[in-house]
């Protein structure tokens, strides 16, 4: 294993999985294989961008929300697309849009072979709905990177909270950088966070699969109801998982964000009645989505609350958990808050 500042979140299942160092070496030497690893020796030892956007370094949070356009309150609505897709195809409606009137070059999303997660660029606005059904299992935004390299200059992301966090610091590296850097410069113009309690190994997902005798190439939609993992085939089958059969990121047991809190607008099932999803807009950018979908007020805050509350307290455990056992913990929450600890710059 080569030396790596990294490897001290990696090493104590602190990672997140979200990929986002792999994106931004600009040596392209960080591979993401179920977690990130160096292929080749770093001559920066990671002491570079890599670590400094890591959100599980810091969040940025205090930095990047005096410097953003972020609301002071945010707004709850819920709404369904005229694209099909997972709980009302808001998601896929919206990208969509920003195709068709030309505000994005192309949308980062994650696609699928054969339910294997698959980071996708599309520039085409019919190509959306390939992108419209949920997956479950950990997945990395590298097409972001190739989008960079191929002179995609204005795109829209797609990710789950700790994916648009570390985009979020990326956006405004020269602010929470150690060191002198460049700006970043790669064109993201929209942030879309999906609800996320924790994500799932995929070959826990594809062994449930096979104690149940289904095939990956007869499912037609994962879904995640009332703590069960329900699995729908194309003969309209249902099978209920409990969730706690299927192994998870150990990385989300340190996670605070059930709603990506750090996107423009954030979407998702809770709060919201049957096939609607849920919309909270965070950001001036993000009331962009009122042009494309009628958005009615209504959402059930007080459950979206209780899952935040859900995943607040399973992090509490864990800390508690790591503090009794002397393994690390990284205090990366508190640049949540303004003067609580040092700032990274």
């Amino acid at each position: 294993m080569y030396e790596w500042k990294l490897n001290e979140i990696v090493d104590n299942n602190l990672c997140a999985s979200c990929g986002t160092c792999a994106i931004v070496c600009p040596n392209n030497i960080v591979v993401f294989e179920n977690s990130p690893k160096l292929k080749e020796e770093c001559l920066r030892k990671g002491h570079g961008m890599c670590y400094d956007i890591c959100p599980r370094v810091s969040s940025g949070g205090y930095q990047i929300r005096i410097r953003g356009d972020f609301k002071e309150k945010e707004e709850y609505y819920y709404g369904r697309g005229d694209v099909e897709g997972q709980d009302g195809g808001v998601v896929s409606t919206f990208l969509k849009y920003l195709l068709e009137n030309k505000k994005i070059d192309g949308a980062i999303v994650v696609g699928d072979e054969c339910w294997k997660p698959v980071s996708l660029i599309v520039q085409n606005p019919e190509d959306i709905e390939k992108s419209a059904k949920s997956k479950y299992a950990i997945s990395t935004l590298d097409a972001l990177r190739k989008a960079g390299e191929i002179g995609i200059e204005r795109v829209a992301v797609v990710g789950l909270p700790c994916q648009i966090s570390g985009l979020r610091k990326l956006q405004y590296f020269p602010y929470l950088a150690k060191y002198d850097g460049e700006p970043n410069k790669n064109g993201i113009q929209y942030l879309i966070g999906l609800f996320c309690n924790k994500k799932f190994e995929q070959r826990s997902i594809e062994e449930v699969l096979e104690k149940n005798n289904l095939n990956m190439e007869d499912i037609e939609k994962f879904d995640i109801k009332k703590g069960k993992f329900i699995i729908t085939t194309y003969n309209s089958e249902k099978h209920s998982i409990p969730l706690e059969n299927i192994e998870y990121c150990e990385g989300c047991n340190v996670c605070r964000d059930f709603d990506a809190q750090m996107a423009d607008l954030s979407v998702g099932c809770a709060g919201s009645p049957e096939n609607y999803s849920t919309v909270i807009i965070r950001t001036k950018k993000g009331e962009d989505i009122k042009d494309t979908i009628e958005l009615k007020e209504g959402v059930n805050i007080e459950f979206i609350e209780k899952m935040r509350k859900l995943k607040m307290d399973r992090f509490k455990g864990e800390i508690e958990r790591r503090r009794n056992n002397g393994e690390k913990i990284s205090y990366y929450w508190i640049t949540d808050y303004g003067g609580v600890g040092k700032r990274a710059e």
